[in-house]
């Protein structure tokens, strides 16, 4: 028969991520390891410079604390107990310092140091969690950095798909 044919309507598929925020001028503080610090790039083009340079004209400013061969744990609150067997929160380095700067944003990004040394996936989540959210308490908007390549066994591999599965 003849007639028009109906046509759905187009539904934008569910998402896991929270809504993008816009962040205003100020200090935009970078945690982590040493891809943040630009290990591996030619000297001004590791990620944080480029998006320092990218955003710049938009009134950031980036306070880069990131410390090459630092896990989750360095960046935990000094307020957090230490695990046994785990590294203590760096003072330098850490949520704590990262939130004496008043940033109008905080970028996370650890992404292997601890797969690579052992640390669990639960351990890996719930300190970035943690992390979180004690930036989120303050009103500090949080970007969390996925995980990166790297030469790992193929169990490690899977778990660092895991780490950002969960992080999502």
């Amino acid at each position: 028969g003849g007639g028009s044919a109906t046509v759905p309507a187009m539904v934008p598929p569910p998402t896991a991520t929270a809504p993008v925020v816009q962040v205003s001028s100020g200090t935009w503080v970078v945690m982590g390891s040493s891809t943040a610090t630009g290990a591996g790039a030619p000297v001004g083009k590791g990620w944080v410079d480029l998006l320092q340079a990218a955003t710049a004209s938009h009134g950031a400013q980036f306070a880069n604390i990131a410390v090459g061969g630092s896990v989750t744990y360095h960046g935990l609150s000094a307020s957090v107990p230490v695990a046994s067997g785990r590294p203590s929160p760096n003072p330098a380095a850490n949520i704590d310092q990262a939130l004496s700067r008043r940033p109008v944003a905080l970028i996370v990004a650890y992404p292997t140091n601890d797969t690579a040394l052992g640390y669990s996936t639960e351990e890996t989540v719930n300190n970035i969690l943690s992390i979180r959210a004690k930036a989120l308490v303050a009103g500090v908007p949080v970007v969390v950095t996925s995980t990166q390549p790297r030469n790992l066994s193929n169990a490690q591999l899977a778990q660092l798909k895991e780490i950002d599965q969960r992080l999502l």
